[in-house]
């Protein structure tokens, strides 16, 4: 940076655009910089990166999961598991286990879940019209129960509203909440 700021920038004119500005780095770094002796290294800056150029290798396919968000989450028994104020479905057979969620903050649609280690995909977000009818049994594997008679004008899709935590409520024997 050193060598930028005093070769470089110091003989710049004013009122450079942006465009002229790069135009005019590039053109110093490949006449100039790239070919100018470094005082430490005694080589110039291209041949020493050209010499050692068999040590570069390729970046992993996967670069980017190298720099997810990790965070630990319990799996509630409705499959449920919360992370960015939203809420998501996990696979049947992570149920009350505590799991690793990977994830980018700015894609919050590819959240990956893993357990001791492994792989079980990506958490879906949570449809609260289809989960409230999952069974859910001892053996920990999900039928979903058929829906209750609706009065007319009811769709298959009708189901109970999301409201704030309030999606898993106890009813009384009649049906009423």
């Amino acid at each position: 940076m050193k060598t930028v700021r005093m070769s470089f920038l110091a003989a710049l004119p004013q009122g450079l655009t942006l465009t002229a500005l790069n135009e005019r780095l590039w053109e110093w770094i490949d006449k100039v910089y790239h070919l100018a002796v470094h005082a430490a290294t005694k080589q110039k800056p291209l041949e020493r990166y050209l010499k050692a150029l068999s040590l570069i290798r390729p970046a992993p396919k996967n670069l980017l999961d190298y720099y997810r968000t990790k965070a630990v989450r319990r799996v509630y028994k409705d499959r449920t598991v919360s992370v960015l104020g939203r809420v998501y479905e996990a696979p049947v057979e992570l149920i009350e286990k505590q799991v690793t969620l990977l994830y980018h903050t700015s894609d919050p649609s590819r959240i990956e879940v893993q357990w001791n280690g492994r792989s079980y995909g990506f958490l879906v977000p949570l449809n609260p019209k289809v989960n409230y009818r999952l069974k859910r049994t001892q053996s920990k594997s999900t039928d979903i129960a058929p829906l209750p008679n609706r009065s007319a004008g009811g769709t298959i899709e009708d189901g109970p509203e999301y409201k704030s935590g309030k999606l898993f409520e106890r009813r009384k024997p009649d049906g009423e909440l």
